[in-house]
């Protein structure tokens, strides 16, 4: 009895290492998009699927259309995609160092644009209304929508 017990413990030890590792294959997923070494990668190896459109404009001729954000998106996600899932990809940049210029020496920060895909359905009003820039994406291509301000 306490050679099978040995014996079990033994072999559940040797087994939870590959079923652990098996099993964290996909956590935490990607930033994004899947890894994909032929195209452009951006900082973290991940990949955005190509760009299909850059749409500008700002909360005044949204305004003087008479739509919100949340109407605008619907209307663009019915041009684009039409009859698709839409999921929205948010960009989080992230500065390191500072610009400094002396006599002598320049020293400039880097820059890093991370690229989260959500779904359009988990983003509240309030938090689509404070972005300047984002993306509408159905998996194969998006198009970026930047908000300026009106001058």
């Amino acid at each position: 009895m306490k050679k099978i017990a040995i014996f079990a413990l033994g072999l559940m030890f040797y087994l939870i290492f590959p079923i652990t590792a098996a099993f964290s294959q996909g956590f935490p997923p990607p930033p994004c998009c899947p890894k994909d070494t032929n195209t452009n990668s951006i900082g973290t190896g991940f990949v955005l699927p190509p760009l299909q459109a850059t749409v500008v404009t700002s909360d005044q001729i949204l305004l003087d259309q008479g739509l919100t954000r949340d109407q605008f998106l619907n209307n663009l996600s019915s041009v684009f995609y039409p009859d698709k899932q839409v999921d929205l990809i948010l960009l989080s940049r992230t500065s390191t160092g500072t610009s400094t210029v002396s006599d002598s020496i320049a020293v400039i920060g880097a820059e890093s644009t991370t690229y989260y895909r959500a779904p359009r359905s988990s983003i509240t009003t309030e938090y689509l209304n404070s972005l300047t820039e984002f993306g509408i994406t159905d998996g194969s291509t998006w198009v970026k929508i930047e908000f300026q301000e009106q001058q």
